[in-house]
């Protein structure tokens, strides 16, 4: 069987079980896309902010082709929010809205592209119909600067008496481009709710709890972070925070 090569890599949240995904290269076939190990291009760099409270989540990647000759490949952004279908542009609501991918300050053209789900159930837990992808030129030996933003809304909600918000990023997948991931950063930051919660009381433990793995994160003046140098990916990033009325 005859395989197109596409790359795919990205971060995702969405209402119901927000997720978010750094993805491997993958393949095509009748079923639809699915994930393959790359040999051509490695992932130097990525800096990612996601806001667990919702807003815009901002994405900075480095990518390398590392072979001597020309390279054009397909990228995708690993999501399991629904996107509108191209035959109904306005039956599914966005949960990520303003997807933007940016490279040398041109924004890229983005389409949707169906996904074998069953090659992807070890990656994401509710895989979608489809990704949006997007092409990606590299010269020899060159690398690439891509910026991905977009609006996003968190997981969660309130019962009346307690409540919670927790977002997942999936990280596990950049094990599949080739070589180690030269440098990582990972952060999660805090809106008003959280930073009411946490500074605005003076002993919130009773109302307020933060739960984030894996562990040895470093709590920052705006939420929490992870930080890697020749990293092989091997984990998910998961952060939730729950709080209750103060009586």
């Amino acid at each position: 069987m005859r395989y197109a090569r596409l790359i795919v890599i990205g971060l995702a949240l969405g209402l119901s079980g927000a997720a978010s995904a750094n993805g491997p290269e993958i393949g095509f076939s009748a079923g639809g896309i699915f994930p393959l190990a790359s040999t051509q291009v490695r992932l130097v760099e990525e800096f990612v902010t996601v806001p667990i409270e919702g807003g815009a989540v901002r994405c900075q990647y480095t990518l390398k082709n590392l072979d001597e000759a020309p390279a054009s490949i397909t990228m995708g952004f690993v999501t399991n929010a629904p996107w509108p279908r191209p035959d109904n542009p306005y039956g599914a609501q966005y949960r990520a809205s303003h997807f933007e991918v940016i490279r040398d300050g041109r924004s890229l053209p983005v389409r949707l592209e169906a996904l074998d789900k069953d090659t992807w159930a070890s990656f994401m837990t509710v895989p979608p119909d489809s990704l949006p992808v997007w092409t990606l030129d590299f010269g020899p030996r060159e690398k690439v600067w891509l910026s991905i933003s977009y609006d996003v809304l968190p997981s969660g909600g309130c019962d009346g008496s307690h409540c919670s918000l927790d977002m997942t990023y999936y990280a596990a997948t950049a094990r599949l481009w080739a070589g180690e991931v030269g440098y990582a950063s990972i952060q999660f930051t805090f809106g008003r709710v959280a930073a009411i919660l946490r500074q605005g009381i003076p002993d919130c433990s009773p109302y307020f709890r933060l739960e984030a793995s894996p562990p040895f994160y470093r709590e920052t003046a705006g939420g929490i972070a992870w930080e890697y140098k020749d990293w092989e990916p091997d984990t998910d990033f998961k952060v939730r925070i729950d709080w209750t009325a103060a009586n």
